[in-house]
């Protein structure tokens, strides 16, 4: 084995302390097309994402919700990149498929995973240094090539990802009170929402913004100008928060009517509707025989066309300074009508439990 293994040895050198999550889109489905179809046993696993999964160290149940999915493959590879116990490196992949003897993946394959690498090592040799991410922010530029403004860089991938020139959207910002149960369901959302299933972005508070920012004002333009939509969990432990309820009457303004579908309530539990809901057809994850259906309505609706865009938004940061938590007084300009409301007072915000 080891002197087979001799023609891969410059691929597992290249590939030392590479996360998986390196490996993009198009090379997780190439590798799909061979490790999807049912494979015959090598020693004592089969030699498809079955021995694979084994290997990486998941259990029969695991593998049993693999199965359960379009493409195996690309869900154990994206659970794999997301337990870190796991030990998800471009390494391990490759020395594992060596030992189902998978040796005609490695040579398709193997220009597509150094491309990846070199890809991945040139946008992040910051993270690469095993130093604190934030130590060594490098140089940002916008589309322009000018260096991106301190009011851009309002995100961990803006700061992470900056140098390479882009301006970072998602499909959704996800309003949701984190000191109660509703955490885990975010996770829970995060993971199958931005796994290969449904491939979305999601902005998640306390995942993804940066500590030390203006949290309202950078809340306020996330919503407005990077965010395509916004998903609202509602529990019990919602209306508990001012923060979430500030999101969620700031974000509905820039959808009067529910004109463009931005709001997209998700209901956890058996709770109150926010009256400015109201007329916001709510998905209900309360029912556990129809929750299956669930995840594809609101994948659907978050990828359907949007109308305003976000990118059309504009606000200055003169106003965004002047947005106050809050709600009892209408502290800020008249000049963005949305805020007005975003900030007014509802004598009666939630109805009572159906």
């Amino acid at each position: 084995m080891a002197s087979e293994d001799e023609d891969f040895s410059d691929l597992l050198k290249q590939c030392e302390g590479i996360p998986l999550h390196a490996l993009r889109t198009s090379v997780r489905r190439f590798l799909s097309k061979y490790l999807d179809v049912e494979g015959a046993m090598y020693g004592d696993r089969f030699n498809d994402y079955n021995g694979l999964a084994e290997l990486a160290g998941f259990d029969y149940k695991d593998i049993q919700n693999f199965q359960r999915h379009r493409s195996p493959t690309e869900q154990l590879l994206h659970t794999w990149g997301n337990r870190p116990d796991l030990h998800p490196t471009c390494e391990n992949l490759v020395k594992y498929l060596l030992q189902l003897d998978r040796r005609d993946i490695l040579t398709d394959c193997r220009d597509f995973i150094v491309k990846e690498i070199e890809e991945f090592k040139k946008n992040t040799s910051n993270l690469l240094k095993q130093t604190d991410r934030f130590s060594q922010i490098p140089q940002q530029r916008n589309e322009n090539g000018s260096r991106l403004n301190e009011d851009e860089v309002i995100s961990v991938e803006d700061a992470v990802n900056g140098a390479r020139g882009d301006m970072h959207y998602w499909d959704a910002f996800v309003i949701y009170n984190p000191e109660g149960k509703d955490l885990s369901f975010v996770k829970q959302m995060a993971d199958i929402l931005e796994g290969p299933e449904y491939n979305l972005r999601l902005f998640i508070p306390w995942r993804d913004d940066l500590p030390g920012t203006a949290q309202h004002e950078v809340t306020a333009k996330l919503i407005a100008e990077r965010c395509r939509r916004t998903i609202v969990i509602l529990s019990t432990d919602f209306h508990k928060s001012s923060v979430a309820d500030f999101q969620l009457k700031f974000a509905q303004c820039l959808s009067p009517g529910a004109r463009s579908k931005k709001v997209i309530p998700i209901r956890i539990n058996m709770c109150g509707i926010p009256s400015i809901l109201k007329i916001v057809t709510v998905c209900d994850f309360t029912k556990e025989e129809t929750i299956e259906w669930a995840w594809p309505r609101v994948a659907a609706v978050l990828k359907s066309p949007l109308n305003p865009d976000p990118r059309q938004y504009s606000v200055s940061p003169e106003t965004l300074k002047d947005i106050k938590l809050d709600t009892e007084f209408a502290n800020i300009p008249k000049a963005f009508w949305a805020l007005t409301v975003a900030t007014m007072p509802f004598p009666d915000p939630y109805e009572a439990p159906t």
